[in-house]
């Protein structure tokens, strides 16, 4: 019988890696908005550098699968 493959971690990440990702997705719109705050763009500093998605970009970065920063 074929050993099935396992999906990589990165691919299919932790419900709580998915919430912060989301909320990014929710405070980058806020703040695009005519309405948008700083609040927003503080959030999203806190987001972007929790340990988590710092490790989960870090990986996606490392196979090629997110924009290359400028």
């Amino acid at each position: 019988m074929a050993k099935s493959k396992k999906t990589p971690y990165y691919l299919e990440p932790p419900v709580t890696t998915l919430v912060k990702l989301g909320c990014i997705a929710v405070h980058v719109k806020e703040l695009l908005s005519p309405k948008g705050h700083e609040v927003d763009r503080m959030e999203l500093q806190m987001l972007l550098d929790d340990p988590e998605i710092v490790a989960w970009m870090a990986k996606m970065n490392e196979e090629a699968l997110l924009p290359v920063m400028r």
